[in-house]
């Protein structure tokens, strides 16, 4: 089965790269473990199946990381690679458990001490791969933190400073509590963060989350191509770099922040692939596309519509 998986990876890269589309791997780490197997994932009773973690404390856990990472850097030849971090329980560290290896803590008391550990482990792990990466990490890390507020991630934030690129799923609120807007990264952060960001916001995923009017059938494609090429902040953004936070204040992303947005993707998880043709997938990811290579003052989603309505059926015959 190992062989069958790599020889279908390094066709599908071959194929891709042919194409001009740069194929970025991403080895979700330390949540969404369940198919690591039950020796490497904790034993979590309560906590939902996607955000169980890696044993953290384990020497075997980092062998099997380590293994999988050359593995990777092996096939996938593009200088980036995605290290995930998102949604994790924290609920599965409230009990203190020894650790394994003298060059971290001696207990994971808590999720800042595991995470502190977990990062240590992984970072000695990077430096030794044969191919240097540029790392992508999810910002759900940096806001992991325990009563102290510390962040993790942080704390090795130097050694990552040059390779980290931070990736945002979860709104507006996030990406000015990481990117250091003023008034809301100082509760978390001992400092605001400079790495570059990128933008996967619930807003562009296909098919678009339901809300009140898509269960009532209401909301046909014409409308989701309209949401997606005005904002990625959902129904109330006004632009790529405005919309409303958690306290659906209306805010405009500092320009220091804007800056530093260097692009962001269009996401479908475990999506079929006949509900992707029913949601007219090729048009939705040309609005965010355009939104993305587009000034910002440009908004008139009926024109864009229109104009690329012949792109949606030149891509889906060649899809086809």
């Amino acid at each position: 089965y190992i062989y069958i998986y790599v020889c279908v990876c390094v066709c599908v890269c071959i194929y891709a790269y042919s194409t001009g589309i740069r194929i970025v791997p991403e080895l979700d780490l330390p949540g969404h473990a369940q198919g690591w197997g039950a020796e490497l994932t904790m034993c979590c009773p309560g906590v939902r199946t996607w955000g169980v973690p890696l044993q953290l404390h384990k020497n075997h856990t980092y062998e099997a990381i380590e293994g999988v990472l050359r593995q990777i850097v092996d096939i996938f030849k593009d200088p980036l690679i995605h290290l995930g971090g998102d949604e994790f329980s924290t609920k599965c560290f409230a009990k203190g458990r020894p650790c394994e290896n003298g060059n971290g803590p001696s207990l994971c008391s808590g999720v800042s001490d595991c995470l502190y550990y977990f990062e240590h482990r992984l970072r000695n792990i990077i430096s030794g791969l044969p191919r240097k990466r540029e790392i992508i990490r999810w910002l759900d890390l940096i806001e992991s933190h325990d009563t102290q507020g510390l962040s993790p991630l942080l704390m090795h934030m130097d050694t990552y400073s040059d390779i980290l690129w931070g990736m945002s799923w979860r709104g507006l609120n996030e990406v000015l509590i990481v990117g250091g807007a003023q008034e809301h990264w100082s509760m978390f952060l001992p400092r605001p963060l400079e790495f570059p960001l990128l933008l996967t916001s619930e807003a562009w995923y296909i098919p678009p989350r339901p809300n009140a009017d898509q269960k009532k059938g209401s909301l046909g494609c014409n409308e989701c191509f309209k949401s997606f090429y005005i904002s990625p902040w959902g129904p109330k953004g006004k632009g790529l770099f405005e919309g409303q936070d958690v306290t659906k204040k209306n805010l405009v992303l500092p320009d220091a922040i804007q800056r530093r947005i260097k692009g962001g993707t269009v996401a479908s998880f475990e999506v079929p692939e006949n509900l992707l043709k029913q949601w007219h997938s090729w048009m939705l990811a040309c609005a965010v596309a355009e939104r993305l290579w587009s000034s910002s003052d440009r908004k008139d989603a009926v024109e864009a519509y229109d104009r690329l309505i012949s792109n949606k059926v030149w891509m889906s015959w060649q899809s086809a």
